[in-house]
């Protein structure tokens, strides 16, 4: 479960920016997984929906040389305007010595058309701190977007994350 103090989408306010609750639940076997995600929305005055539901299923791995890759299909669904949208997804990552990585992101929605694609870069400072960043630009949105913040591991299961975003 993910607690937000804002539900934040290419650095678009999905939660008018309201807190989110972000319950989860996933499957995987020898790295191909299926999950379903879910989260509170408000998007502000005339929006009806109250959540999103969206299932996905994929295949993730990682080589010797710690890249590593993750192709999956996620659709995207709302309590009152209804099944939205899908999106195939692309994500690697790379390893750039010992305490960088590399990424990036490509995700296209075959019923739009339209592409959304971002580059990041995170830095471990030590076991617990990390810092990073994320550039992108999204199509279907007609904007750039961005990110920079800096995350704290209490252990390998809970982390505090402290995040700007802008478009």
């Amino acid at each position: 479960v993910t607690l937000t103090s804002n539900y934040v989408f290419r650095s678009v306010t999905f939660s008018d920016d309201g807190p989110a609750v972000q319950p989860y639940i996933e499957a995987e076997v020898n790295g191909f997984y299926a999950g379903i995600w879910g989260s509170n929305v408000d998007f502000g005055p005339g929006g009806t929906d109250n959540y999103e539901v969206d299932y996905y299923l994929g295949y993730r791995g990682e080589t010797t040389g710690g890249f590593t890759y993750d192709i999956n299909y996620a659709r995207f669904t709302f309590d009152d305007t209804g099944d939205c949208c899908g999106e195939v997804n692309l994500v690697l990552g790379l390893p750039v010595g010992d305490a960088t990585t590399v990424s990036a992101v490509f995700a296209y929605d075959p019923d739009a058309e339209t592409l959304a694609s971002g580059a990041g870069v995170s830095y471990n400072l030590n076991d617990a701190w990390t810092v990073s960043g994320t550039f992108g630009r999204d199509q279907a949105l007609s904007h750039n977007y961005w990110d920079a913040g800096v995350s704290y591991a209490l252990h390998d299961t809970t982390s505090f994350d402290l995040r700007y975003h802008d478009t």
